[in-house]
């Protein structure tokens, strides 16, 4: 599985999507909810061997959403479009100063890469 793959499922949902965070400038506010955000906190490379090399990433799939609105449906479209044959961990928050509800999925990529000789 490569991470491309997970992203462009969570594109297919429709929703904005970011990595990182939303940058708010004049010419581009920021998107109204719901929308998605993707954290690759730490990248790890494992391998012994000469030309292959493995790739741990840790990653945060976070959906935000208004507080008084039922995410479930968009969390069930998460769960089955586009982390359907991920494991993960669901931690979900409400964010009280902004209005507004995080779910978050955190789950590990491993990706195989070519070192270059």
């Amino acid at each position: 599985m490569r991470l491309e793959t997970v992203i462009k499922r969570a594109e297919q949902l429709g929703l904005p999507i970011a990595k990182e965070a939303f940058r708010e400038t004049k010419e581009t506010p920021l998107p109204e909810l719901p929308y998605l955000v993707y954290i690759t906190p730490q990248t790890v490379g494992r391998g012994s061997d000469e030309a292959i090399l493995l790739h741990e990433i840790s990653v945060a799939l976070e959906l935000y959403t208004e507080k008084i609105a039922d995410s479930s449906e968009l969390e069930k479209q998460i769960e089955g479009k586009v982390l359907f044959d991920i494991e993960y961990q669901k931690y979900q928050e409400t964010i009280e100063n902004e209005d507004m509800t995080q779910t978050a999925y955190e789950f590990t990529i491993y990706e195989k890469v070519r070192r270059k000789k």
